[in-house]
Order: structure tokens, then sequence, then C-alpha cells
């Protein structure tokens, strides 16, 4: 009966034990992509963390600087 279609149990075997084969290569996949992804996020927050926000308070506190310094002089000016 095995020839007539009915797949013999060692075939059975064969294509589950590559199914599973399949499926754990495809999750292992997906969770070093998701690693590669975390790290490189966090790679790039850090390079960020280093160079960039220093700049972004160097700028804002200048530009705060320069803008309560005219109003002072104004204000001091009206009274």
């Amino acid at each position: 009966m095995s020839r007539t279609g009915a797949l013999e149990p060692s075939l059975l075997r064969v294509q589950g034990d590559a199914q599973s084969q399949i499926v754990a290569r495809a999750r292992a996949y997906l969770s070093e992509k998701r690693r590669c992804k975390h790290e490189a996020r966090v790679g790039f927050m850090k390079r960020n963390s280093r160079t960039r926000p220093a700049k972004r308070i160097d700028e804002t506190h200048a530009r705060n600087e320069d803008e309560d310094e005219e109003p002072h002089h104004g204000d001091g000016g009206a009274q």
C-alpha cells in the first residue's frame, strides 16, 4: 500500500526532521536579525550620546543666553 500514494513512516520522519531544521533555522535567523538590530540601535545611541547631545546642549545654552540677555537689557531700559 505504501506504493499507492501513502507515505512510508521513514519518509515522514525524514520530512519532519527537515521541516524542523528549516523552522529552527528560520527562528535562529530571526532572533539573530533582532539581536543585530538591537546592537546597531544601542551602538547608534551610544555614538550619539558621545557627540551630539553635547553640541545640542551648548547650542541651546548659547541661544538661551542670547535670548536672556536681550530682554534684560530691554527691561532695564524700560524701567
